[in-house]
């Protein structure tokens, strides 16, 4: 068995941005994009930390029908 490993501290550090371009009515589906940010923290820590900075961008609908939800997101 391998030794117990254990970290602790401040994880990932983030930011969001969430934006909604068109609100979903009877004809249309909502659309969305988001912008996220990880910043560099613990770098020496490798189960916790974050060693170099992160951005994710994506874009998506949403369409809410009597059974359910369909939705289609993408990132990039």
């Amino acid at each position: 068995m391998p030794a117990k490993l254990t970290e602790s501290g401040l994880g990932d550090r983030q930011i969001q941005f969430d934006m909604r371009w068109l609100k979903e009515n009877d004809r249309r589906p909502e659309v969305f994009s988001y912008f996220e940010a990880i910043f560099p923290s613990n770098q020496k820590k490798l189960l916790i930390g974050t060693s170099d900075y992160e951005f994710k961008f994506g874009k998506g609908f949403i369409r809410g029908f009597k059974w359910g939800d369909v939705d289609r997101a993408s990132r990039t």
